[in-house]
């Protein structure tokens, strides 16, 4: 695989931003990006991403206030990987999108949404998840500001993909998942959620940190109780040459970055990535 990696950035009084790349096969390639933004306005904050053309990655929001930087990546395969993709607006809170049949165990799906509104509320999050070879269910708790959703469903033929759904209950802060040993060092988890928020505004029970804590389970927590979510979650196990790395990190008061010390990696053949679409953790 080769990727490519970039920033790029929302400006106060933009919309949408295109991203010139060098030109990869969009069947053979998926985007993964991530946000630093500080807005309590998903009008502003919520940012789907998607491949153009093969020659580019555009990012959209619904509003134009504030700037949000993103970090994105493209990772490129010569062959052994399938990518599809597609928009959607979401006319209903659950809707299934046709899609041409995969293999379910050798595939994963990636999502991003968009949305207006100056509240983080039921709308502003996206469970998808595959509801069979042939459909990506997407659900939202309600569509009445018509959410928009960019997504990807990519069927990786060397790998092994568990997937699961778990709720995080009214008063309930974390859920362990046992699963079927696999090797931690080719694990990547991926997870998206629903809320079903309460009478709190609070973010803290909507947001949730998704984490391979053993070779047999799985953790996913929050730090407020309010609400419910429910989520659904893709565990892909490389079974080729593939390496990763992972871990998780608490930001102190005050604190805006962290580095992380690593293994040494190519970077022209590494992708980055954390937690919950577009931005992760709890």
């Amino acid at each position: 695989a080769a990727s490519q990696s970039g920033t790029a950035s929302l400006n106060d009084g933009s919309s949408t931003v295109t991203v010139p790349i060098t030109a990869v096969d969009p069947a053979k390639a998926f985007l993964v990006f991530g946000l630093e933004e500080s807005t309590n306005s998903p009008g502003n904050g919520e940012v789907t991403g998607r491949l153009s053309g093969g020659n580019a990655v555009v990012f959209e929001r619904t509003e134009t206030g504030e700037t949000v930087l993103i970090r994105w990546q493209v990772a490129e395969f010569q062959s052994g990987v399938r990518v599809q993709r597609g928009s959607v607006a979401m006319s209903s809170p659950t809707m299934t999108v046709a899609i041409a049949a995969v293999d379910v165990g050798r595939s994963f799906p990636l999502v991003s949404v968009r949305n207006s509104g100056g509240e983080w509320a039921g709308a502003d999050f996206l469970r998808g998840r595959l509801s069979g070879p042939a459909g990506l269910e997407l659900s939202v708790n309600n569509v009445s500001s018509t959410p928009f959703v960019e997504w990807q469903v990519v069927e990786y033929n060397a790998a092994a993909v568990q997937h699961g759904l778990v709720t995080l209950a009214e008063g309930q802060l974390s859920a362990t998942v046992p699963i079927p040993a696999v090797d931690l060092q080719r694990a990547w988890l991926i997870s998206s959620h629903q809320s079903h928020f309460a009478s709190t505004t609070a973010i803290g029970e909507r947001l949730v940190r998704s984490r391979v804590t053993s070779s047999t389970s799985l953790v996913f927590d929050r730090w407020v109780s309010s609400g419910s979510v429910d989520i659904a979650w893709s565990l892909v196990v490389f079974q080729d040459e593939t390496l990763v790395q992972h871990g998780s990190e608490h930001f102190a008061s005050g604190e805006v970055q962290r580095t992380v010390a690593l293994e040494a990696v190519d970077p022209a053949r590494t992708i980055a990535v954390g937690g919950y679409q577009t931005t992760g953790g709890s």
